[in-house]
Order: structure tokens, then C-alpha cells, then sequence
């Protein structure tokens, strides 16, 4: 099955400013895919896309980072990937879980799994700078936002 590359969310950023940006690709969920990706992930593996390819270079050394490791180990399946993500938010430069993720919690992630993947999710964060990563390809995300927003439009009935 055919995935999207980016995960487009229905929330645009808002600037400091306050001006919103039609940018709808998720750094959680991006993060996430990138960790699952060098797990090699089913779903997660496709190379068709410039930024697809330059996720896999920019992140190949990183492969056997302990996040990677140990979503290797947990064999979290492609839905669940998104529903770690859902339940995270970023704090102060790090992600934290939201106050109720007991519907997380399930088809793979137990109250453990989901505390030790979090932790290494945030050691991958800070070791490979994914921050400077994600912000570099906002304009990107804005152009594939705008698309998806043009292709929902059109597709809508009259």
C-alpha cells in the first residue's frame, strides 16, 4: 500500500507573529516517520520523492540509533506509528506525552514501551538536530499543504 510521504494534519502553524502558515506536516509525526523509517518499517521505506531519498541520506547514519533500535524491537505497525505521535506535543524543545494517553495504549504500546520510546525519540531529536532538519523544508511542507489543501477543495462535490 501506497502511503503519503508527508503527513499532512489539518492544524496550519502560527508564526510568533501570530501569521498563520498553511504548513500542515507535523514534526511529530514526520519525527516519528524518520525513526520507523531507519527501523525499516513497513510503509515507511519508500524512496520515490527528492525528499523521501534525502531523509534516508540525511538520517542513514543514524540507523542504529537507540530510537531506531528499539523501534526495530517493539514492531509497532504503520497505524500505531501515528498514534504514539497524536499523543506527544513539544514543551520547552522536547516532546512530552498530552495529559491522557490511555488510548494509546494497545496493539503494541503498553505504558512502558511508550515512556521508553518517548525518552529515545527525544535523545534522536537533540542527537540529530532533526529540529534544523524540519525547519529547512518549511517551505516544502507549505507547498505540499497548499496542494493537498487544492486537491480536498476539488474533489469536494459542487
Amino acid at each position: 500500500m501506497k502511503h503519503n510521504p508527508l503527513i499532512i494534519t489539518a492544524t496550519p502553524d502560527v508564526t510568533q507573529d501570530g501569521d498563520r502558515k498553511l504548513n500542515m506536516v507535523d514534526e511529530r509525526f514526520e519525527l516519528c516517520a524518520v525513526i520507523f523509517r531507519l527501523a525499516g518499517a513497513s510503509g515507511y521505506t519508500d524512496l520515490e520523492l527528492d525528499y523521501q531519498k534525502e531523509v534516508a541520506e540525511t538520517f542513514a547514519p543514524f540507523a542504529g540509533h537507540r530510537a531506531v533500535k528499539y523501534a526495530k524491537k517493539i514492531k509497532i505497525c504503520y497505524d500505531q506509528v501515528f498514534r504514539f505521535a497524536v499523543h506527544i506535543e513539544k514543551k520547552d524543545g522536547q516532546f512530552v506525552f498530552l495529559e491522557d494517553i490511555k488510548s494509546l495504549m494497545g496493539k503494541g504500546w503498553t505504558p512502558r514501551t511508550a515512556r521508553k520510546f518517548l525518552e529515545l525519540l527525544n535523545a534522536f531529536y537533540i542527537d540529530t538536530n532533526y529540529a534544523a532538519f524540519y525547519e529547512s523544508h518549511l517551505g516544502l511542507f507549505e507547498q505540499a499543504s497548499r496542494t493537498s489543501v487544492r486537491t480536498s477543495i476539488k474533489s469536494q462535490p459542487p
